[in-house]
């Protein structure tokens, strides 16, 4: 049984004197760390593989270090391993992730994930584990790649994303009603001019609750 919720009084009344929000959560990249998780399971295949390489890639389908036969059996392992994403390591701390599911007392937050299916539980019960796990109840997953079309179907006030080109389409699905933030990786750095520059780059996470907190 799920633990019961208790508010902080003064919490609770300062979000009764804001408006609802719809907030969106990538999950791999911005609350999972997904990128530190595979190379630890390539380097199972390979020896030579070098974990600390994981968040040096500079590009979204580049694995730096891994060979491709070993990208693909690595992909092989993980979706044979019994709810392989109920393993992965937290990027935020205790205090973050706290913030989030605070998140809950007022606005509609959702998480959106385009995690690949692997034996065991389906993707969105791993995703709700796991979230739960890191002290975030009672989460509204949501499972597709397609991520600006859910923005725009919930009419998302925010979103954020570590894949530049999900932050881009958020916004142009969205037709800009939707705040798309990016949360700076090496692997989404592009050339200036590039995109929408509406599209918000941030350094945190933490960044991305300020602007919501704030709203």
């Amino acid at each position: 049984m799920l633990p019961v919720e208790t508010v902080p009084d003064d919490a609770a009344e300062a979000a009764k004197q804001k408006v609802a929000k719809v907030v969106l959560f990538d999950v791999d990249g911005v609350l999972a760390d997904f990128l530190s998780a595979f190379y630890r399971e390539a380097k199972c295949i390979d020896i030579s593989v070098n974990v600390a390489f994981a968040h040096t890639n500079k590009s979204w389908h580049e694995f730096n270090s891994i060979s491709k036969e070993v990208v693909a059996a690595t992909w092989e392992k993980i979706k044979s391993t019994p709810c392989w994403w109920m393993s992965l390591k937290p990027f935020l701390c205790k205090q973050t992730l706290e913030r989030i599911n605070l998140l809950h007392i007022r606005h509609e937050v959702y998480f959106v994930t385009s995690r690949i299916r692997t034996v065991g539980e389906s993707v969105q019960y791993q995703t709700k584990f796991w979230l739960h796990e890191q002290g975030i109840y009672h989460a509204a997953v949501i499972s597709t790649p397609k991520k600006g079309d859910i923005a725009k179907a919930v009419k998302a006030d925010f979103s954020i994303d570590d894949k530049w080109e999900n932050a881009q389409c958020v916004h142009w699905l969205t037709e800009g009603a939707t705040k798309s933030y990016l949360l700076n990786r090496p692997y989404n750095q592009v050339e200036a001019g590039v995109g929408s520059r509406r599209v918000v780059r941030v350094n945190t996470a933490e960044e991305y609750l300020d602007v919501i907190e704030k709203s």
